[in-house]
């Protein structure tokens, strides 16, 4: 998707395929001596949740399709497991004094954001009416990622890393 909408506007940062992930948490700037103890709760969540897929089948915006500043592809319909996982995540890094997510958690891979103040003209339409071909995303293990902003796009470091138990 990013390959056939990338030629339409020079307004969108696109992320690199390497880079593209389900952010379940997103934490902000954290003191780095909580990196044991965030490993440990994604250890303790990931024990207790199987693991789970879902299909993405939708393209979708933040704050909207016609004037997104991000533009990401995911599921349209609900998704339980991953709510729940999410909802796990939530409550263990709030004991770690970490303040209540103001967003309803939203399962997305953003695939790239609108450079500030841009406008991306006709690519708002082509979204708009776009209908991507779905696909399974499986979710088989939380990461806690470090992530460094660069000019280039932000540069991802794992700190830590659980499996989900397996399905079944």
């Amino acid at each position: 998707m990013i390959e056939q909408f990338r030629p339409m506007t020079n307004s969108v940062r696109w992320v690199k395929p390497t880079s593209i992930h389900l952010t379940v948490r997103f934490l902000g700037d954290t003191k780095e001596q909580l990196v044991p103890e965030l490993g440990g709760l994604l250890s303790e969540v990931a024990s207790a949740h199987p693991s789970a897929s879902v299909v993405a089948d939708r393209v979708g915006g933040f704050p909207n399709l016609r004037r997104p500043s991000v533009i990401w592809v995911g599921p349209g319909g609900p998704v339980i497991a991953v709510t729940e996982i999410a909802r796990a995540v939530e409550l263990k890094v709030r004991e770690l004094g970490f303040e209540e997510e103001r967003k309803s958690f939203k399962p997305h891979l953003t695939l790239g954001r609108v450079r500030r103040g841009q406008q991306i003209g006709d690519l708002a339409d082509e979204l708009v009416s776009f209908q991507p071909e779905s696909f399974r995303i499986e979710l088989d293990r939380l990461v806690l990622f470090k992530s460094t902003l660069t000019p280039s796009g932000p540069i991802y470091e794992r700190l830590a890393e659980s499996k989900l138990k397996t399905a079944g």
